[in-house]
């Protein structure tokens, strides 16, 4: 006699349907059996789903015919896609660009686009993480993203992809645009064996990926100024190579701003809007602990070649400044170009990177649990919580829209919709939940295990528990009626019930204790390793097969 699979816990959730239209993938046509579960509502055109098929999360973009001024979205010619008007580089060892895993051609030129999802959140969350402690952000993962992100920089000026120094003649440049640190984001590779924590701690948690995301606003070197829309700097009506490059100076400082304080006054000056100009890089040091590490003084020069005469005090990089000869110049004139980006910031950055990931005395013991930054990655996501509210449906509509979409999806009462969650239950049950995981910014499919394996920092105390927010049903409703708006693009969506077994529990992480390692000598090498065996040796007995399967696409051509 068997018994019946008793689970303890159980939720309405949002179920996702495809448009039964053909599917174009990262490499031609795609299949996508299953649909998806609603994870997380971003905002009105952005969402976390997860397909029902694999477990993946991927981040689903909408773009709608009147936000692009081109044949494709820009995320769309500008892109990892194959075939794409400008390829991005993508590979599995070294992601430096959000892969766009497919997307659909809906009617009215509307777009669906799907990215993979990356775990570790936005480099401007796990800016304010550090900062919400007052502690430094560790150098050598200042010196990770310069060399990550000077690498998209050379390819978007010289097309040399990340990892070789072959420049592309002719080329079409590109312009980002938006690189602010919420287009950046972070992702812990998946771990297939943690079993047994290496003695000095994981590599991947030290030396994550740093992956740039929505090319929504970019643009080419050939494209007409007319077309392009506002952007970053939203009175700007043309394209400039300096934008991206100050975006990136701009992000690499206030990394080492995290632990001073922000003065609050009357004028509420001096807050991160200001930064990082209002601080100069030579006085970054002056508000460290006596047990934290200085950062070095090649790091501090480096970075300070993006500052401009009185820069603290002008801190308008669109404004101006008269030079001694009575020429008045743009501040934004004393950004570096991109072949100081190529030839200078890369190559250092790169040096320092290895002399961290390969120290030439050795692996000391907890080397890589000192340099590790994971406990500032986002908690894993659940999926959408649909509550049954007895409120009316037109009091969520959202305004300019009627309710009768609401009708329709809710049925005539409260009752009517319970008989049809009922009926659906059973159509997308998933033991776990259908929630696995990753990242940002944003996918790994390995659930409560990669909690076990990417965890391995001290625990936080007793005084400094996580405190989830309270859901609000009606939050939830106005956020799942922006799905109304494209119900007449793809198939309604279904509320579903979701169940779940007894949760796994863990302690929540904090920052390693000061002080990190400081940089070591480099060994010589022109060669940098990339693999972690080699910049790891207690991680060598991982096995490589596992992850392998883990990598291959879920979907059949």
């Amino acid at each position: 006699m068997t018994t019946a699979l008793k689970r303890s816990y159980r939720h309405y959730g949002v179920y996702l349907p495809v448009e039964a239209r053909p599917v174009e993938g990262h490499t031609g046509n795609v299949r996508v059996p299953d649909g998806f579960l609603l994870v997380k509502y971003i905002r009105y055109d952005l969402f976390v789903v997860q397909s029902v098929a694999s477990g993946r999360l991927y981040l689903n973009k909408i773009r709608k015919p009147d936000t692009y001024n081109y044949d494709l979205p820009e995320e769309l010619r500008i892109s990892t896609a194959s075939g794409a008007e400008v390829e991005l580089p993508w590979d599995w060892e070294t992601t430096h660009f959000n892969k766009l895993s497919f997307w659909q051609e809906l009617d009215e030129g509307y777009y669906s686009l799907f990215f993979e999802y990356c775990n570790g959140g936005t480099l401007d969350e796990f800016r304010e993480k550090y900062f919400e402690k007052l502690r430094p952000v560790p150098e050598h993962f200042i010196w990770l993203v310069a060399q990550r992100l000077a690498e998209a920089i050379r390819f978007f000026n010289f097309g040399a992809e990340p990892g070789t120094d072959d420049e592309k003649a002719p080329w079409d440049v590109i312009y980002h645009r938006d690189l602010a640190p919420n287009n950046i984001c972070i992702h812990y590779p998946s771990r297939s064996d943690a079993s047994r924590p290496p003695r000095a701690g994981f590599f991947e948690n030290a030396f994550p990926d740093i992956v740039v995301i929505d090319f929504g606003l970019s643009a080419l070197e050939s494209d007409d100024d007319a077309l392009l829309r506002p952007a970053i700097f939203w009175d700007k009506n043309e394209a400039d190579e300096w934008e991206d490059i100050y975006m990136m100076g701009k992000i690499l400082r206030q990394l080492c701003q995290t632990h001073i304080p922000i003065p609050i006054d009357d004028d509420d000056l001096n807050d991160w809007g200001d930064r990082p100009e209002c601080v100069r890089m030579a006085t970054v040091n002056d508000y460290l602990d006596a047990a934290d590490t200085r950062y070095s003084n090649q790091l501090i020069a480096i970075l300070e070649e993006f500052e401009w005469p009185n820069c603290e005090t002008q801190s308008d990089v669109m404004g101006t400044q008269v030079r001694p000869s009575g020429r008045v110049v743009p501040n934004h004139a004393c950004t570096p170009d991109a072949d100081w980006v190529a030839d200078v910031l890369l190559p250092l950055a790169k040096q320092k990177v290895r002399e961290y990931r390969k120290p030439r005395a050795g692996y000391p013991p907890e080397y890589y649990r000192r340099l590790d930054v994971s406990w500032t990655k986002p908690a894993n996501l659940m999926p959408f919580v649909y509550d049954f509210d007895p409120a009316a449906p037109e009091d969520f509509a959202s305004e300019g829209e009627s309710s009768e979409g609401d009708d329709e999806e809710r049925g005539d009462d409260e009752e009517s919709e319970e008989e049809e969650v009922h009926e659906e239950e059973g159509e997308v049950d998933r033991e776990d939940g259908g929630e696995s995981n990753e990242d940002e910014e944003n996918g790994d499919r390995e659930g409560e295990k990669e909690d076990e394996d990417m965890s391995d920092g001290p625990p936080s105390s007793p005084e400094d528990p996580h405190v989830c927010p309270k859901p609000n049903p009606e939050t939830r409703m106005r956020e799942l009626d922006t799905l109304r708006r494209y119900q007449h693009l793809c198939p309604k969506f279904r509320i579903v019930s979701l169940e779940y077994d007894v949760p796994l529990m863990r302690e929540i992480l904090k920052p390693p204790p000061p002080p990190i390692p400081p940089p070591l000598d480099d060994d010589g090498s022109d060669e940098e390793s990339e693999s972690d065996s080699e910049s790891n040796p207690d991680s060598s007995e991982e096995s490589s097969d596992e992850e392998s399967e883990e990598t291959s696409s879920e979907w059949e051509p």
